[in-house]
């Protein structure tokens, strides 16, 4: 999971107009950081935002992630859900230097 410097779970939320705005970060406490979890947060955030304001959503790759991706583009079909790219790159490098060689 995601945690703050005093090592608490929480889920960031940024917002992009044309520019990135930082909109909240909440403590997710002893919940665990499940696509069901996320995904309701996630939803909350789009209610109180307006989802009709929102074409995409954009996560890192984790598996919670995509599940979490599921359950919003079933509820909010006019969403599309995006992988991270630095994240992929990162998680494909870590994969190859645990290749025995190249």
């Amino acid at each position: 999971g995601w945690t703050n410097v005093r090592g608490e779970g929480i889920i960031n939320f940024v917002i992009t107009t044309p520019q990135p705005v930082f909109y909240k970060s909440i403590e997710t406490g002893e919940n665990r950081h499940t696509a069901e979890y996320i995904s309701c947060k996630i939803c909350d955030v789009l209610q109180k935002i307006g989802n009709g304001k929102v074409f995409a959503l954009l996560t890192d790759n984790a598996s919670n992630m995509k599940a979490a991706w599921e359950i919003i583009m079933e509820k909010y079909p006019h969403i599309t859900a995006i992988g991270c790219a630095a994240h992929g790159l990162n998680l494909l490098f870590n994969d190859i230097m645990k290749l025995d060689t190249l």
